[in-house]
């Protein structure tokens, strides 16, 4: 796919046949150590320049003849240690341990436990204390036949770590992986067994019918089995087959399929490096795919056997007698590579093994998953796409504008993007628009809720960003209503609705007039507080019966909730709705909505009044009987509007004696009840002839009640009326008020009053001439047996003629003193308690006083805690407590 390595031939036609391999880079980097192994023994160190690319890099180092009489099987590297562990062949097999750092690699150690040894791994880790000291650990596994021998160094040897393991069959490769030893089975058993350090093992998987047992150690807890032409990926650490292997025997995390049966295999890096018979095969694990093949050039056409990695990008091959050197071609080249060939998440991989500056890593990963957003956006994968602009930060606008029409032109054109972008239509314009739309709630969400920093990158070099917080916030409002106008129109009222929204007036206007939306078209309106607007569209659409804002229902809602700081324009556009529908246009002013009971009620009254008179009536009725307003101007002018209505129903031509007794009832009912008109307002009202009854319903509210007592009695004829009034006045307890009501009674029984008595507007009484005093005298005499005690039996005395038989008085008279006998017992008997208890506190005072106190220096307050000083105030309580004054509270506090 592209050029990931470049194979060399550094080493061609040795006279020695190589038997094993190792490399590592020395302290300093520039250079690489290659140790060969060969069958006769020799040990070779080679020194390659990294900075050189051809056989002219290579030099030889040492040459060490006769290091072992053996063949070298296999050599192992701890450059840290500069230790040299090495396995030499049959008879002895045994594994000693050399000095790297003395020439010709004198040998520090043999390890006698592992003679007939023919395989071992290393497993060598660092660990930080916590000081920040780093510790190498070098750990060791020996197989020898069916047994596994574990040791650690420490003081230059190798110590044992436990006792030996046991194994079915003899190993055939052996990788040390974390806290677990992977062995692939030779013979017939030909299985991968797991063994941990704590002896417990467990079977994996078979290796395969055609191909051997090979293991690779893949770094970050994984490791790699090879089962025929396939190398199954599994974690490390995990001790079930269950874990590792799917029912269907596919591997849990991944595999790799080779194209042949690999000689050899190596992780580096992102990569796997597989010795093929027909040359080198490079792949990858995420993605999983075929990178490169690559032909070895071989004059004696010998195939490699053995491979070492020596670091991250360098790789050694070697057959019987050539060297190759793998070399990687630089990451930041290979990105550049698979970028053109839009192999996003390969680059993504690659940037993590690059040498970097600071913050350079960041930047190309971003550019990296930018350009593979954009991607995924123009092969239609929307939601992948949102997904990685959300992560990036990228900035919405420069989302926004990959659609049509969801930006202005003028801020279009300033945007810069990696690639043509796409045109959408139809299907994948649906499911793009569905994306952004979740899109942008997160990003809205993300602002509101200030949980991401406010530094938005571009999608492209060049690309405008915004800046300010406010204007991004509207940009992507906007767009939301936008999206759900052409995908779910449904949610464009309840996000019009909502209080914190941005959008701009204009663009959404436009946007809600295209798609015929005029109800969400209001709701915009009257969050924008364009009132006026929002007002004038509801009266234009009220008259078109196809409109969904036909009728006046919309506008009164609307209204209603104008409340009183836009009084002249609820007062401007509630009047036709009052022409048009009177019952409607009411609703304005009396439904039950906060800001309709806060309007300033004299002013809307007045409003009515002059736009819409035949509402009043019902309004103030509302206003005053529902809502109970006080307001004298109200009740006033609904006492006007009642008596005007009696006076124009009498005056009427025609019957209208239901409606006239009906209103009669009204005006009577509301006298009677309402105590807040101004009763003298409404009396000069009155025409001089009739409205007797509501004549002396307002006498009373104004006290004068000789006045209504007359009415009662000489233009109602209405004597029990009148008894009744009296007794409704003692009722209240007044009783000089019920006194002088009784006393104006009696008087008029006796002698008509003046016609002045009852004001100006009356001139006559009602049978003035025919008034007989004999009866007067009778219906006198009358009321002061029923009432004997609520008149004063002196002026009683005072208004009677001299000609009344004191006989007729006797009832009167004895009810009277057999009141006021009662009434001085009483008296009595409650000055006798008074004394009483006045003793009482006298003979209760001389005990308390009696009492004496002892205040010491060692006393404490119980509220305080603190000793009580001279000229301090106290309080004793009669328990004994003694307690400063000021802390009396606090003290009966303690006590609860």
């Amino acid at each position: 796919m592209h050029d990931a390595y470049e194979a060399t031939a550094i080493l061609k036609k040795l006279p020695l046949q190589i038997e094993s391999i190792a490399s590592f880079v020395p302290d300093g980097g520039s250079t690489a150590n290659l140790l060969l192994g060969t069958k006769v023994g020799h040990l070779l160190l080679y020194e390659i320049d990294l900075k050189k690319g051809d056989n002219s890099s290579v030099r030889l180092l040492q040459s060490v003849k006769n290091f072992s009489k053996k063949p070298i099987i296999q050599i192992a590297v701890v450059p840290q240690y500069h230790i040299l562990i090495c396995l030499t062949g049959y008879p002895d097999n045994i594994l000693s341990v050399h000095d790297m750092t003395k020439a010709r690699f004198p040998a520090l150690s043999v390890v006698e436990r592992t003679r007939g040894c023919h395989l071992f791994t290393l497993h060598v880790t660092e660990e930080t204390s916590q000081t920040g000291v780093v510790s190498v650990i070098v750990r060791l596994c020996v197989a020898i036949k069916k047994r596994l021998q574990l040791y650690y160094w420490k003081n230059r040897d190798f110590h044992v770590l436990r006792e030996d393991l046991c194994l079915p069959e003899n190993p055939k490769t052996l990788v040390w992986s974390g806290e677990s030893i992977f062995v692939g089975m030779r013979g017939g058993w030909k299985e991968y067994l797991r063994i941990s350090l704590t002896g417990e093992s467990e079977d994996l998987f078979p290796v395969g019918t055609d191909g051997e047992a090979k293991i690779v150690a893949m770094g970050q807890g994984k490791i790699g089995l090879m089962q025929d032409k396939k190398l199954v990926i599994i974690k490390s650490d995990v001790f079930m087959k269950s874990d590792v292997m799917k029912s269907d025997g596919q591997p849990i995390l991944d595999s790799v399929t080779w194209t042949d049966h690999p000689v050899a295999i190596e992780c580096d890096g992102p990569y796997l490096v597989g010795v093929m018979s027909t040359g080198v095969e490079i792949q990858t694990i995420e993605p999983r795919m075929i990178i490169q093949t690559l032909a070895l050039a071989c004059e004696s056409r010998e195939k490699p056997k053995l491979m070492s990695n020596c670091q991250l990008g360098l790789v050694f091959l070697a057959s019987n007698y050539d060297v190759w050197a793998l070399k990687a071609t630089p990451f930041n080249d290979q990105i550049g590579q698979l970028l053109r060939l839009k192999q996003f998440e390969l680059a993504l991989r690659l940037s993590e093994f690059g040498t970097y500056v600071d913050g350079e890593r960041e930047k190309l990963v971003q550019y990296i998953e930018t350009l593979h957003a954009f991607d995924l956006f123009c092969k239609f994968n929307f939601q992948d796409a949102m997904s990685i602009f959300l992560v990036l930060d990228i900035d919405p606008s420069n989302v926004i504008g990959l659609f049509p029409d969801l930006l202005p032109a003028v801020f279009q054109n300033q945007l810069n993007f990696p690639d043509k972008v796409p045109e959408l239509r139809g299907h994948s314009l649906e499911n793009g628009l569905l994306a952004l739309k979740d899109y942008l709630v997160e990003v809205r969400n993300r602002l509101k809720d200030n949980r991401s920093k406010f530094s938005l990158k571009p999608i492209a070099e060049g690309s405008t960003t915004i800046r300010s917080k406010e204007k991004l916030l509207q940009i992507i409002d906007t767009t939301l209503v936008k999206c759900f106008l052409q995908t779910t129109d449904a949610l464009v009222t309840p996000f019009l609705r909502l209080q914190d929204n941005k959008c701009h007036l204009e663009e959404t206007e436009r946007a809600l007039t295209k798609f015929g939306k005029l109800s969400e078209l209001v709701i915009l309106y009257k969050a924008n507080g364009q009132h006026r607007k929002a007002l004038f569209l509801l009266q234009k659409q009220a008259k078109r019966p196809e409109s969904p804002l036909a009728g006046t229902e919309r506008t009164v809602s609307y209204l209603q909730h104008l409340g009183q700081d836009h009084l002249e324009l609820l007062f401007e556009f509630s009047t036709w709705v009052m022409l048009e529908n009177p019952e409607d246009g009411l609703k304005i002013f009396v439904d039950d909505v906060p800001e309709v009971e806060q309007l300033p009620r004299a002013r809307v009254m007045s409003h009515i009044r002059d736009k819409a008179p035949e509402l009043l009536v019902p309004y103030l009725e509302h206003v005053i009987f529902e809502w109970k307003d006080e307001s004298p101007a109200l009740h006033d002018t609904l006492a006007e509007r009642y008596q005007a209505t009696v006076q124009a129903l009498q005056n009427a031509v025609g019957p209208a004696g239901d409606r006239l007794n009906e209103c009669r009832k009204k005006l009577k009912k509301f006298l009677e009840f309402s105590t807040c008109f101004t009763p003298e307002r409404v009396l000069m009202r009155l025409p001089a002839e009739g409205f007797y009854k509501e004549r002396a319903i307002l006498y009373e509210k104004m006290g004068k009640h000789d006045r209504a007592l007359a009415v009662y009695v000489y233009l109602l004829e209405d004597l029990p009326a009148a008894k009744a009034y009296c007794q409704r006045i003692a009722k209240l307890g007044e009783k000089t008020a019920a006194g002088e009501a009784f006393l104006s009674l009696l008087k008029l029984m006796i002698s008509p009053p003046n016609a002045s008595v009852l004001g100006s507007q009356v001139t006559r009484l009602k049978h003035e001439e025919n008034f007989c005093a004999d009866a007067g005298l009778r219906n006198a005499i009358q009321l002061l047996e029923e009432h004997p005690t609520c008149m004063d039996p002196c002026q009683v005395m005072k208004l009677l003629p001299s000609a009344v038989p004191l006989e007729k008085l006797f009832q009167f008279f004895k009810c009277n003193l057999y009141h006021l006998s009662k009434s001085r017992k009483e008296l009595q008997l409650l000055k006798g308690l008074n004394y009483s208890q006045l003793l009482q506190v006298h003979v209760q005072r001389m005990e308390l006083q009696s009492q004496k106190i002892v205040l010491t220096e060692l006393r404490t307050c119980p509220g305080c805690k603190k000793r009580f000083i001279s000229h301090c105030a106290f309080a004793h309580y009669p328990n004994g407590d003694l307690v400063h004054y000021s802390c009396m509270e606090k003290y009966e506090n303690l006590k609860l």
